[in-house]
């Protein structure tokens, strides 16, 4: 009889000898009784061999097919997994993690809990974490910042500039979602010229103090070293206004930063488009006329160019 049929019997065993009573306690790898405060003693001191307890191992992905609505939950508080991919710190190469569920999300014993002293933030390159802003430049700093709500969408920001152009939380229809603002071109001011090297962070820095916009490279290692996440079950498709608002979808970077898909204002006279469908997200770096930022729909994730006209959300990154 093989090892684990041998464990399986004397568990089954030793489960069907104890009277099944609210004080029933049972001890598992000797035959000293369990501890008083025990239900159930994993006693390694009669092994030959040091031995463990080897919780379920799960990559992300596996772990919320467990609980695939990651809303409250209260039956299943206690839940505990290994989570094998929590800490990437390699291109191929990841650090597992305890994690278990308190009844409404997943706290993992590595980076401690949302709104701990890491607060928010995200891998920028293999083992470098980074804080981040909990919440998009204009957006209501009271709320949850991990669960989608209009009020989390804030701003819209041109290139280059430290004022903010329109906020973005409207979900009525009437301006300026549906026919924009007459004052676009001035909010925010004028973008600078196209040979401006990059977001100037001295003059021009739109984010309080301790923190300025992200760089290119910034977003590229977030998108490189943090699993995606999205969540929202109505991501809306093609360039369009959407006056009564999508404000459900979003995608998680790692566990500790969430990004909402809050659209964008078009260049032209500041309508809002593809809020629901596209999360746009500012960089400092310039690209020509155009300048780079970070991009995700339902299907895509990386770092493009934009316009330096359009009105994009910004997420701000701790110097």
């Amino acid at each position: 009889m093989t090892n684990k049929k041998i464990f399986f019997a004397l568990l089954t065993a030793a489960v069907m000898c104890v009277p099944f009573t609210m004080n029933a306690q049972i001890t598992i790898g000797s035959g000293n009784p369990p501890s008083e405060w025990s239900l159930l003693d994993l006693d390694n001191r009669e092994q030959e061999q040091p031995k463990a307890l080897h919780l379920p191992r799960m990559t992300t992905a596996e772990r919320d097919l467990l609980l695939p609505n990651n809303v409250l939950n209260l039956v299943a508080k206690g839940l505990m997994i290994f989570r094998t991919d929590a800490i990437r710190i390699g291109s191929n190469e990841y650090l597992g993690c305890l994690e278990f569920w308190n009844g409404a999300q997943w706290i993992s014993l590595c980076e401690g809990y949302r709104g701990s002293r890491r607060g928010c933030g995200a891998y920028i390159a293999p083992g470098v974490w980074r804080e981040f802003m909990c919440h998009n430049l204009g957006a209501d700093t009271s709320l949850d910042p991990f669960t989608p709500h209009p009020g989390l969408h804030g701003a819209s920001f041109k290139w280059g500039t430290g004022i903010y152009a329109l906020c973005g939380v409207q979900n009525l229809v009437q301006s300026p979602d549906l026919i924009g603002t007459p004052d676009w071109a001035g909010r925010g001011g004028t973008p600078p010229q196209a040979s401006t090297a990059h977001w100037c962070m001295e003059t021009r820095n739109p984010c309080p103090p301790g923190f300025r916009v992200p760089t290119r490279e910034e977003w590229q290692g977030v998108v490189d070293n943090n699993p995606a996440r999205r969540v929202g079950i109505n991501w809306h498709t093609g360039n369009l206004p959407y006056p009564t608002g999508n404000f459900s979808s979003g995608i998680f970077l790692g566990d500790y930063l969430f990004l909402p898909a809050a659209g964008s204002r078009t260049s032209d006279i500041g309508r809002m488009s593809t809020r629901g469908s596209v999360g746009w997200y500012r960089s400092t770096c310039p690209s020509g006329v155009t300048s780079y930022g970070l991009r995700f729909t339902e299907t895509w994730l990386g770092v493009t160019t934009p316009g330096r006209t359009y009105g994009h959300s910004v997420r701000c990154i701790a110097e």
